[in-house]
C-alpha cells in the first residue's frame, strides 16, 4: 500500500518547512514495512540535496480530517536539513498578494520580504489565485477576500482540494459572505463573490479542526473593523495604568495626597499613552483612517464622561448603579454612532 503522501506532495512539504516534516503512511501498511516504505521518501529528500537528521516513528494516530476515506495513519516525523530556498506557502502568498495589487520587495538574496500593504481592502477586485498546497496561505486569504468586496476564485493542487475548509467558510457565511465550494461542499476550490458583511452578532467556528480557521477569521475581522484593535489597545493600556498606579514602588515616590489622583488617572493615562503610541507608529507609514481617529475620540469622550460621573455620583457613598448606567448608555451611544458612520460615510475606508 502507498503512503497517504506522495513524492510530489513531499516536495511541497520540503519547500514548506525545510526543517521538520511529518509523513503520514496508509494505516493498512504493515508495521514491519514502514521502514521499507520510508526509503523512497528519504530518497526524495536526498535527491533535493537534503540530509535526514532523525527519523521518529510515532505510530498509528487519528487524522485531523479524513484523507482517502481513512481516519487513521502511521505518523513518521523527520528532522532534515535541505538547501531548498523556495518556501511554498510564502511564495504562493506573495504571488497572490501581487495579483491582488499589493506591492512587496525582497531584500537582496535573503528570504526577507517587505510588504507595503494596501491600507484597506485589496485594490484588485477580480482575480483567479492558484495556491498549490499552501494551506497557511489559502485559509487567511479566504477570510480576507470574503471581506474585500470582490469576485475571486481560489484553487490549488489535488491534495489541497481534499483539505477541509468548511468550518471557516461556514463562519464567514454567518457574517454575510457569499462563498461557493465549486467541487465539493466544505472543500476547495472556492468562488468568493461580493457580499455585504454584517457587523455585530455571534459567529460560531470550530477550533478543534484547525486553529488557522479561527486565526484567519480574526485577522480578517480586525482588518475590516479596525476600531476593535484600537479599543482593545486602549483597554490594555487602561488596565496596565491601573496596575501601575497601585504598584508599591510608586507609593514610595508620591505623597499620600497624590496617590488617590494617581489611582484615578492611572487607567485613563495608560489608555491615552497606548493609543498615542499607536497613532505615532501608524503615521510613520500611512495616514490614519477615520475609524481609527474615532476610536481615539471615543476614548477621550469616555474619560471625560467617566470622570464627570465619578465626580457627581461618586464620593464617600457612590451611586454605583447610576455610574454604571451612564457607562452602559455611553457604550450603546458610541456603538450606534459608529454603526451609522460606517453605513453613511464608510469611515473604515476614509483617510483622515
Amino acid at each position: 500500500m502507498s503512503p497517504l503522501l506522495t513524492e510530489e506532495e513531499l516536495a511541497y512539504q520540503l519547500n514548506d518547512s525545510g526543517a521538520k516534516i511529518m509523513i503520514i503512511i496508509d494505516p493498512e501498511v504493515d508495521d514491519r514495512q514502514v521502514a521499507t516504505t520510508m526509503e523512497r521518501f528519504l530518497a526524495v529528500i536526498k535527491n533535493d540535496k537534503g540530509t535526514v537528521d532523525t527519523v521518529d516513528v510515532w505510530g498509528r494516530r487519528r487524522l485531523a480530517y479524513e484523507i482517502n476515506h481513512k481516519w487513521e495513519g502511521i505518523y513518521v516525523g523527520l528532522e532534515i536539513a535541505t538547501e531548498a530556498t523556495n518556501l511554498d506557502d510564502v511564495e504562493r502568498m506573495l504571488e497572490a498578494l501581487q495579483a491582488l495589487g499589493v506591492r512587496w520587495t525582497r531584500k537582496g538574496e535573503s528570504l526577507d520580504y517587505v510588504v507595503e500593504g494596501a491600507g484597506g481592502p485589496f485594490p484588485v477586485k477580480t482575480a483567479e489565485l492558484f495556491l498549490g498546497n499552501a494551506g497557511t496561505a489559502f485559509r487567511p486569504l479566504t477570510a480576507a477576500l470574503a471581506l474585500s468586496g470582490g469576485d475571486y476564485r481560489l484553487s490549488g493542487v489535488a491534495r489541497m482540494h481534499e483539505r477541509p475548509i468548511g468550518d471557516l467558510v461556514e463562519a464567514l457565511r454567518q457574517l454575510g459572505a457569499d462563498i461557493t465550494c465549486t467541487l465539493n461542499e466544505g472543500f476547495p476550490p472556492l468562488h468568493v463573490k461580493p457580499a455585504r458583511i454584517r457587523a455585530g452578532g455571534v459567529v460560531q467556528v470550530r477550533g478543534d479542526v484547525s486553529s488557522q480557521f479561527l486565526t484567519a477569521l480574526l485577522m480578517a475581522l480586525l482588518e475590516r473593523f479596525r476600531v476593535l484593535v484600537w479599543a482593545g489597545g486602549a483597554l490594555l493600556g487602561w488596565v496596565a495604568g491601573d496596575i501601575m498606579a497601585t504598584d508599591p514602588f510608586l507609593a514610595t515616590i508620591f505623597s499620600e495626597n497624590t496617590r488617590p489622583a494617581l489611582h484615578d488617572w492611572g487607567g485613563p493615562v495608560g489608555g491615552l499613552i497606548v493609543v498615542g503610541i499607536g497613532y505615532f507608529m501608524v503615521r510613520r507609514h500611512r495616514r490614519l483612517y477615520l475609524d481609527e481617529v474615532m476610536a481615539g475620540l471615543g476614548l477621550v469622550v469616555w474619560i471625560v464622561v467617566d470622570r464627570f460621573s465619578d465626580a457627581v455620583f461618586g464620593g464617600a457613598t457612590p451611586s454605583l448603579g447610576t455610574i454604571w448606567a451612564i457607562r452602559g448608555a455611553l457604550i450603546v451611544a458610541m456603538a450606534i454612532i459608529y454603526t451609522i458612520s460606517r453605513k453613511r460615510w464608510h469611515v473604515e475606508r476614509q483617510k483622515a
